[in-house]
C-alpha cells in the first residue's frame, strides 16, 4: 500500500496512451505529483490526497503469466522488462488482481474518515509481438461485477500509461464509494485481440479522496517572560490529522477581551506565524507591538492543506509589563503644600513607545 499526498486535481487530467520511459519511472510520479500541485493551485480547487493500490495477488481467472516475479511483485512498478505479467494471444486473457490493502483495518483513521472522489484503474502496457491492431481494455471489479473502459486501440511497442474510466461513484450499485468496496477491488486488463500479446508491467487504482480530518486543538498555549511591548508564546504542534503528520499553517490572534469563537474574526492577527513542525514538537512565537501595562488573550487555530480548521486552543491570558514611574519626593511636607514646591518626575520606561502618564498636582 502506498500513499501519496499531494495538492491534485486528478479528476480533471485525460492521462490515456501517455508514453512512459521504462526506466526512472521514480521521476515521472514526482513530476505527476508536482503537476497535480500547480493545477490545484491554478484552478482554487481543494487540495485532495491519492492514495495508490498495487496488486497483492492474483484474484479468481487471472490468466497473466508472470516473469521476473509474482502477482503480488511482479506489477508493483513500472520496471519495464525486469518483472511483468504477460496476456497470450488467445482467449481474450485477462488480467485479474487483488489489491493491497485487504482489510480496512490496514487503513488509517484519517483516510477511513475521509470523502472519496474517484476510483481508477491504471496499467503500464507494451505490445510484444510487434503486430499492428494491438487492442486491450482496463476495467474493475466490484461489488461482484466487471465495468470495463473502452477499448484501447493500437498499443504503443513501448511501455505506456493507460487508464480505465474514472469512477466518482460505484457503478454497481451506484452512490459513494465506501472504503470496504475500495479494498475489495479487483483491477483488471484485458487482451481484447487474440491475435497478439501483452505485457503489463505496472497496475494499481488510484483512489482520490478529501482529507476531512483537522488537525488536533493545541491545548497547551502558554506564555514566557513578558515585556512592555511582548508577550513569547509556547505550545506542542498538533499534526495534519489529528495529533498524526504536520500541518501547514497557524494562525495566531490576540484581543484585549477574552478570545472565542464568536469573536475570533475581530482579534488581530499576527503575521510571520512559525510554520508547524512534525506533531508533537515544541514551537514558539513573540507577539510584539504591545501596549504596556495592558492584558491581552492569546489563542491559536491550526490548518492543514485541505484546508481543514482545528477547534480554537486554550486561551492564554497575560498582561505586558508595566512603566515604572517614580516621584522625588516622593511626598509633599503639609508646610511645602501652602507655597511653591518641586517635585521631579523620573520615568522608567523599556518600551520603544510613548508613555502617557495621568497625574495632578
Amino acid at each position: 500500500m502506498k500513499y501519496s499526498k499531494a495538492r491534485d486535481s486528478i479528476s480533471t487530467l485525460v492521462r490515456t496512451n501517455v508514453p512512459v520511459p521504462s526506466r526512472n519511472s521514480l521521476v515521472q510520479r514526482v513530476f505527476a505529483v508536482f503537476l497535480f500541485a500547480c493545477l490545484a493551485v491554478v484552478s482554487g480547487q481543494a487540495a485532495a490526497d491519492t492514495l495508490i493500490l498495487h496488486p497483492s495477488g492474483p484474484a479468481l481467472g487471472d490468466d497473466l503469466s508472470y516473469s521476473g516475479g509474482s502477482a503480488a511483485t511482479a506489477l508493483d512498478s513500472n520496471d519495464g522488462n525486469t518483472s511483468f505479467g504477460e496476456l497470450d494471444d488467445k482467449d481474450r486473457e485477462q488480467a485479474r488482481l487483488q489489491l493491497d490493502p485487504l482489510s480496512v483495518s490496514d487503513l488509517d483513521s484519517a483516510v477511513l474518515s475521509s470523502t472519496i472522489n474517484s476510483v481508477q484503474i491504471f496499467a503500464v502496457i507494451r505490445d510484444e509481438d510487434d503486430k499492428d491492431d494491438d487492442r486491450v481494455r482496463i476495467g474493475l471489479r466490484t461489488n461482484g461485477s466487471d465495468r470495463w473502459g473502452s477499448v484501447i486501440n493500437n498499443v504503443s511497442r513501448n511501455y505506456t500509461l493507460y487508464n480505465g474510466s474514472l469512477y466518482a461513484s460505484n457503478p454497481v450499485v451506484g452512490g459513494a464509494w465506501t472504503w470496504q468496496q475500495i479494498v475489495d477491488l479487483i483491477a483488471l486488463v484485458e487482451n481484447v485481440n487474440d491475435k497478439s500479446k501483452q505485457r503489463v508491467t505496472e497496475l494499481y487504482a488510484q483512489v482520490v479522496y478529501t482529507d476531512a480530518t483537522p488537525p488536533a486543538a493545541i491545548t497547551d498555549l502558554s506564555a514566557g517572560t513578558p515585556t512592555q511591548i511582548s508577550i513569547p508564546l509556547t505550545w506542542t504542534a498538533p499534526g495534519d490529522d489529528g495529533n498524526s503528520g504536520t500541518a501547514s499553517s497557524y494562525d495566531i490572534r490576540y484581543s484585549t477581551a477574552l478570545i472565542t469563537n464568536a469573536n475570533w474574526a475581530s482579534a488581530t492577527q499576527v503575521t510571520g506565524e512559525p510554520t508547524p513542525q512534525a506533531a508533537g514538537t515544541a514551537q514558539n512565537y513573540t507577539v510584539t507591538g504591545l501596549a504596556a501595562g495592558q492584558t491581552y488573550y492569546f489563542a491559536i487555530k491550526t490548518t492543514d492543506e485541505v484546508p481543514n480548521t482545528s477547534a480554537l486552543s486554550n486561551v492564554l491570558s497575560r498582561a505586558t509589563v508595566a512603566p515604572v514611574v517614580n516621584f522625588s519626593p516622593a511626598t509633599q511636607s503639609a508646610g511645602e503644600a501652602a507655597g511653591t514646591a518641586s517635585v521631579t518626575v523620573s520615568l522608567s520606561n523599556a518600551a520603544a513607545q510613548a508613555i502617557s502618564v495621568p497625574y495632578s498636582l
